[in-house]
């Protein structure tokens, strides 16, 4: 069943050009625990975190695993949005780095 699950995200992965040389940003929306299952969506995952490129992903509230390990990470800063804040978060966040 997992396999089944993971396929149409790996063919889809297989789309993309990940040198991420040329981009500045990559947006994910999902880290999540499906999105896991998927070894071909970890390793590309970890070479983003890994790289210099700014990585803006929605992660699942809670999970073990992956998604444990990106809300773990020293360089991740995390933001909790929810009905209530979503409204207050600003619409650009400065980086220093």
């Amino acid at each position: 069943m997992n396999n089944i699950l993971t396929t149409g995200l790996e063919s889809f992965l297989g789309t993309i050009d990940f040198t991420f040389r040329k981009a500045g940003v990559v947006i994910v929306d999902q880290i999540g625990r499906m999105e896991c299952l998927s070894p071909v969506f970890i390793h590309l995952m970890q070479g983003l975190l890994d790289s210099r490129t700014l990585l803006v992903a929605t992660v699942a509230r809670s999970g073990e695993g992956f998604i444990r390990e990106v809300k773990g990470r020293g360089d991740v800063e995390t933001i909790e949005i929810d009905r209530g804040n979503k409204e207050q978060i600003p619409e650009s966040k400065n980086r220093s780095q």
